[in-house]
């Protein structure tokens, strides 16, 4: 690939050198007029192919141009000036620098038209000043870098809107030193298609010096790549709204980073962490909206301040490295089971508050009634026992509670001022585990026991709703969910389950550190985590405040993906499911299937003394399409009335075990 690159190259510039070249500078000596060959030395009005020098010093009268223009290089020194006048700037010299402007001055005197500049190579822009709104296209092709200001000792100024779009190149910098940006700023990363593009990583440095942005900021990436704003050493101040739109593949973590104060929205389908530096001031997004669309959480490393309002759209954020923290008056909306904080927030204020804290898959808010003072902090993180181990007995509680949740606790504290709360707790809970929402109450660990604050009243469905603490809170800590009587589930504390393969079986085990009213554990298997089969019982310990493992064996896991889960279940007939766990069983297939792709008929054929018994045909949504129960070697299996697509093929043999195979049926 290299020698490729280099013969290509030196193809290139042995043909650039072979046409004419014309170095030519400016001196202004009659008019202002681009298209006048006095004003050029030597005497010739500049071509496609020319190298065009404008100095600082020298200069009778300053360019203006009366037309559009291409050259080969432009070249504009310290004290340089360029008035555009409406039309289009065009430069393009192969394999080399195109675009060089240092201390230029670069306006536009023509009522309702923009600066226009068009960039195929190298350029960079450097302590210039841009007097209207400016939009600046690159297609370079063959280097790896271009940079906008990446001169440390200098910075530019936009007097109007900036307009960036990149097309051509791996590297792409702008405002590598403090720029100030007057109106708003758009940069749109597209694909880079040069001949050297899988050399290098697409890679978009923003504001890496620090900037300021009296506007909006506007980041759309076409293709992915890396992005990092900022940087660790100067704060980038964005006054209006940030939009970065990813649509593409997943860019890796540590490439986003934001300094300053702005509203800060993220779309689009990719992994982002924000952070910045030792010595500088906690970040504020006056306004912050997470609309993320893959399955990567937004993490944040340094404290984030919202004044304004946080907006969840969809995907998270993880904030266990350090606190979200509302200001007194900010305001959330949006939270739901897919778009929620997973970890630790904070807020400031006088007014009733709902913190939109969960566990990553499902919201479990909790609310406090409106303190007294606007300065008062509270702070909240929802921690589950099974991640957490669980530090507090659940068998130490009050006679009056007859259970206490094993899903987690709300870990509520309050970090300054002296108003006391009633809250409210946000269940979410399986079917089954709710059947009397009277029975809920609120408890509260009071550091050797869990104490009843009562039911001051719920509100919700069996499923997802709330219950409200009896009476104000003076004491905090812990809080969780609790019940009275039998009818409510709130099952075992299941705190480990794993599953290994051990000659060929599937050897699964977990344990409890607390059972209430337990029953039995029935073990659940599929092979495509939608089609469940109970596979066998364990005996639960009935009640037990102490640890107590479990083992299972599997003697018949099929080749491939094998997927587990535990239903617990309490002897009132209540219940509720572990989290899914899988591995991957490795063996010699013993069947053959052929032919793989196939459009009419597919054949089995047995390596194994032992015959097939049974064979299903299953379609991507689960469902079995095709059943053989007696196999007929000569006959196959007819799918020819199936649809194309990717089918599971279960294979049944007469010892009993089970095969997986995958074919696809096309035509």
């Amino acid at each position: 690939m290299h020698t490729l690159i280099k013969t290509c190259l030196a193809i290139l510039f042995v043909c650039v050198i072979n046409f004419s070249s014309y170095a030519q500078t400016w001196t202004g000596a009659i008019s202002s007029d681009w298209n006048v060959s006095g004003n050029w030395l030597p005497a010739v009005i500049p071509n496609i192919d020319s190298d065009i020098v404008i100095p600082g010093t020298g200069v009778t009268n300053w360019p203006v141009l009366s037309g559009n223009i291409s050259l080969g290089l432009l070249q504009m020194g310290p004290g340089s000036q360029l008035d555009t006048h409406g039309f289009r700037i065009s430069v393009g010299k192969i394999v080399s620098m195109s675009l060089s402007l240092n201390g230029a001055l670069i306006k536009n005197t023509k009522p309702g038209t923009d600066i226009f500049i068009y960039v195929f190579s190298i350029a960079t822009i450097t302590n210039c000043t841009f007097e209207g709104n400016t939009e600046i296209i690159y297609e370079g092709m063959f280097l790896d870098r271009t940079r906008i200001d990446y001169a440390g000792e200098g910075s530019n100024h936009y007097k109007g809107n900036l307009k960036v779009t990149e097309n051509g190149n791996a590297y792409f910098s702008l405002s590598f030193s403090r720029s100030v940006f007057e109106g708003n700023v758009e940069f749109i990363r597209g694909r880079f298609g040069g001949i050297t593009s899988g050399l290098y990583t697409q890679r978009s440095q923003l504001f890496s010096g620090g900037a300021t942005i009296r506007g909006n900021f506007r980041y759309t990436n076409l293709v992915g790549g890396e992005l990092t704003i900022g940087s660790d050493e100067s704060n980038t101040n964005i006054a209006g709204n940030v939009d970065i739109v990813h649509s593409g593949p997943v860019i890796p973590s540590h490439n986003i980073t934001i300094g300053g104060t702005s509203n800060f929205k993220l779309v689009g389908n990719f992994r982002a962490y924000i952070y910045n530096g030792s010595g500088f001031s906690p970040f504020v997004f006056k306004n912050l909206e997470i609309a993320t669309t893959g399955q990567e959480t937004l993490g944040i490393s340094r404290t984030i301040t919202i004044p304004g309002h946080l907006t969840f759209t969809s995907g998270y954020i993880n904030s266990t490295s350090a606190p979200i923290i509302l200001a007194d008056g900010a305001t959330v909306s949006g939270a739901s089971n897919t778009s929620h904080i997973i970890g630790q927030v904070q807020k400031i204020g006088d007014e009733e508050f709902t913190f939109p804290v969960g566990d990553g898959t499902k919201l479990l808010p909790l609310t406090i009634s409106a303190p007294s003072a606007s300065t008062d902090k509270f702070g909240v993180s929802f921690k589950q026992f099974f991640s957490y181990g669980n530090p507090y007995s659940l068998s130490s509680k009050d006679a009056s509670l007859s259970k206490v949740s094993n899903r987690g606790y709300w870990d509520l504290s309050r970090l300054s001022g002296t108003s006391n709360v009633q809250i409210t707790l946000g269940y979410n809970e399986d079917e089954g585990n709710v059947k009397n929402t009277s029975q809920l109450r609120v408890a509260h660990w009071q550091g050797t026991r869990w104490e009843d604050l009562g039911n001051g009243g719920t509100s919700g469905s069996l499923t997802v709703g709330k219950v409200l603490s009896a009476g104000a809170v003076s004491s905090f800590s812990p809080f969780t969910l609790a019940t009275v009587g039998s009818e409510n589930a709130l099952p075992v504390t299941l705190t480990d389950i794993s599953v290994q393969n051990e000659n060929q079986t599937a050897i699964l085990k977990w344990s409890t550190t607390n059972e209430v009213n337990s029953d039995k554990f029935e073990i659940e298997h599929s092979f495509n985590a939608k089609i469940w089969q109970n596979i066998g019982v364990a005996n639960a310990a009935y009640n037990s405040n102490s640890v107590i493992n479990y083992q299972f064996v599997h003697n018949n896991p099929v080749q491939g993906i094998n997927y587990y889960r535990l239903k617990m279940i309490d002897r009132d007939a209540t219940f509720a499911y572990s989290k899914i766990i899988d591995f991957e069983l490795i063996k010699k297939a013993s069947l053959t299937l052929y032919p793989n792709p196939v459009s009419k008929k597919v054949y089995l054929k047995s390596d194994s003394l032992f015959g097939i018994k049974q064979v299903e045909l299953i379609d991507n949504l689960g469902q079995i399409v095709t059943k053989v129960e007696l196999y007929n070697s000569t006959n196959g299996i007819d799918v020819s009335n199936l649809s194309e697509g990717s089918y599971l093929v279960k294979v049944e043999l007469s010892n009993g075990l089970l095969e997986m195979h995958r074919i696809l049926l096309k035509r």
